[in-house]
């Protein structure tokens, strides 16, 4: 079956959502193509500064999402000072210790649900993986085959946790980081950026196990502060995720990718 569509976007992410409804507001219609059965909300928290709120305002869908978000009033360096220099080295950034009213962190899955809301329904196309492109006169034709996609990762990984604390957390809302060089990675309060794209071994399977992930976590943060770890074991399994970090440059986003 033949479909025309003015605009076909691949891929129902934050990436391809946010242009769909640009043009939505513009009265242009477009057509998002996903490839899984359901929108993609994996993935735990993001960090959101001033370009980012401009852009959300521009949206439309600013004010909403700030509501459901947590202002970061700037780092705080001297949390992990109990541990030798030669183990840890403070980040600053631009040498920068507070970061603006403009900084927050708020869920990835809060930001694709509103921007989901936002579109007209019909707009994202389930069940849609792009195989092929090919030219067809003044055409562009695009065969789709219903499965996943498996994208390649970009040599690193990245481990997530989200933390629930009923009773509140006591933590300032600051944002907090440490670089521990006996493992070569890098933790940020719940947030491990690894070299290597294997978990405790080379096997894929670990890296869909959420206690094997959690273990390969607790193990590469022993000279951390006890309050690291409790947060740690205190992330439960369902909300830990497991991704390759993938680098989209401008000018691969602007121009469709041959297949």
């Amino acid at each position: 079956m033949v479909i025309h569509e003015p605009i076909l976007i691949v891929g129902a992410g934050i990436s391809g959502l946010s242009p769909a409804l640009t043009l939505h507001k513009l009265g242009i219609q477009s057509l998002v193509l996903e490839s899984l059965d359901h929108l993609r909300i994996t993935g735990v928290a993001l960090t959101m500064c001033t370009n980012a709120w401009k852009t959300l305002d521009a949206l439309g869908i600013g004010d909403y999402l700030k509501t459901k978000s947590v202002q970061i009033h700037g780092f705080k360096p001297d949390l992990f000072k109990e541990i030798p220099r030669s183990k840890c080295e403070f980040v600053r950034f631009f040498g920068i210790l507070t970061i603006g009213n403009s900084s927050r962190c708020m869920k990835r899955k809060d930001m694709l649900e509103t921007l989901e809301k936002e579109l007209p329904k019909g707009t994202i196309r389930y069940s849609s993986k792009v195989v092929s492109r090919e030219e067809s006169g003044n055409f562009k034709l695009v065969h789709l085959a219903d499965s996943s996609v498996n994208p390649d990762g970009g040599g690193r990984t990245s481990i997530r946790g989200f933390i629930n604390y009923p009773n509140g957390h006591g933590f300032e809302a600051n944002f907090l980081a440490y670089f521990d060089t006996s493992v070569e990675d890098s933790v940020m309060a719940s947030f491990l950026v690894m070299t290597r794209a294997y978990i405790g071994s080379a096997h894929d399977e670990n890296k869909q196990n959420p206690f094997k992930i959690k273990q390969f976590v607790l193990s590469g943060i022993q000279n951390a502060p006890q309050q690291v770890s409790n947060i740690v074991e205190r992330t439960e399994l369902d909300y830990i995720s497991y991704a390759p970090l993938k680098y989209r440059s401008p000018w691969y986003i602007l121009q469709v990718a041959e297949a």
